[in-house]
């Protein structure tokens, strides 16, 4: 048994470092993109480029639908059933993501400035319909916790992806954002081709309802979870200047975006590994690991915060001098997301998804409210006072889990039931 906790505890972490040094590269990539775009573009086609961007990402919440998690928790006896399932239902969240893209892109052209995005759009929509043919060698990989393939590939196609828009935007402006996106999604198919396909089995009506539910209860905690973390970016630039906007902005990318794609890697293994765990009946193993898990990524977080005082200045320069406290504190707010999406990874590895969207929602809808309660009563005036609501609003959302008082170890028990029943 205590080998065996070992070999857990050590696999965890492994699998954890090469997803963690897959996203460092794709962050790289991203700002090499970033950076090129904003010296040639003009401010204008920027904004396009840029709200083109954030619709194909909001959309790919809905494409994922939860089936990953579907497949990846699924029970072994079942497995070649549930693939066919996870089969179909990936296809159809994929066309509906697609049609809201479009929809979506569509809209904002037409009662906006945003002159190009339904075109723009019109592009990058056939990539919806590329994913899911290898989407099954994708879950396995995950379900498997082959994460080094996974990693790489993920970080392979995101890295041409950005610098595919990095080395066309000279000459086809805005729209190298599309080619990317069209290279990205064409050599993620080829890549996952190289493997084998897994093993499906028709499964009766009532078996796909099942798995159709479980993926809906996920795609509602995602859904969440995404308004969650742009709303307070819309809400701030409704009430700060555009100056200040922008220090807001800076301070939250800069504070907590490599380290939020950190914690995004770790629910990539924590779900199938809670899942192997909770399987083998080691749920004591489970409620150690999360303890430490959380506690090494908020000194993560601690970390960064104290050195942001040392990269900002040398990294972005003197114009941005203003930002490292903006930075340290926004840091320091991000810590509740940590165990808020570490314990939805948990009630999905314990098959009860639809606790985790309950969760997301408490959470979410505790935060919106003090954050514009503050907003209201004129205690966010600049982007100082701002940063300074998000982070009283954000550990305010642990409220609704204090008052649960439910241990992890309880929920690894009752997983680890449900799952042997």
């Amino acid at each position: 048994m205590n080998s065996d906790n070992r070999s857990l505890q050590s696999g965890l972490l492994e699998k954890i470092g090469w997803l963690g040094l897959a996203e460092i590269v794709s962050k790289l990539s991203r700002l090499v993109a970033v950076v090129v775009l904003a010296r040639v573009l003009s401010p204008i086609e920027f904004g396009v480029a840029a709200m083109a961007v954030v619709v194909f990402e909001l959309s790919r919440v809905v494409a994922q639908g939860g089936v990953s998690a579907t497949y990846v928790t699924a029970p072994l006896p079942q497995l070649q059933q549930v693939a066919w399932c996870c089969h179909r239902l990936s296809w159809g969240w994929h066309t509906l993501a697609a049609m809201l893209f479009l929809v979506a892109a569509t809209a904002l052209e037409q009662n906006t400035d945003l002159v190009g995005l339904g075109h723009i759009a019109l592009a990058i929509a056939p990539t919806f319909l590329l994913y899911p043919l290898v989407a099954l060698r994708a879950f396995e990989a995950q379900r498997c916790m082959d994460m080094k393939r996974l990693a790489w590939i993920s970080a392979a196609c995101v890295s041409l992806d950005n610098l595919t828009v990095a080395l066309t935007v000279g000459s086809l402006g805005m729209f190298s954002v599309a080619l990317g996106k069209l290279c990205a999604a064409t050599a993620w198919v080829g890549l996952w081709l190289c493997f084998p396909q897994p093993l499906t089995e028709r499964a009766e009506w009532p078996e796909l309802v099942s798995r159709l539910r479980f993926s809906c209860a996920v795609l509602a905690a995602d859904v969440v979870k995404a308004v969650r973390a742009h709303t307070d970016v819309l809400l701030a630039s409704m009430w700060l200047s555009a100056y200040e906007t922008g220090i807001y902005t800076f301070a939250r990318n800069a504070g907590v975006g490599l380290s939020l794609s950190l914690v995004a890697a770790v629910n990539t293994v924590f779900l199938p590994w809670v899942s192997a765990t909770l399987h083998k009946g080691h749920h004591a193993l489970v409620q150690t690991q999360f303890r430490r898990l959380f506690s090494g990524l908020c000194l993560l977080f601690a970390t960064q915060a104290l050195a942001s005082f040392v990269y900002i200045p040398v990294l972005f320069g003197a114009q941005w001098q203003m930002a490292p406290p903006l930075v340290a504190v926004a840091c320091m707010g991000a810590m509740p997301r940590i165990w808020i999406e570490m314990k939805g990874m948990l009630f999905r590895a314990s098959r009860v998804p639809q606790r985790d969207a309950k969760l997301q929602l408490h959470c979410c809808l505790v935060f919106l409210c003090t954050f514009l309660a503050l907003l209201a009563g004129g205690l966010a005036a600049d982007a100082w006072q701002i940063t300074v609501a998000a982070l009283v609003a954000s550990f305010l959302t642990l409220i609704p889990d204090v008052f649960n008082k439910e241990s992890i170890h309880a929920i690894s028990q009752r997983g680890h039931a449900r799952i042997q029943n």
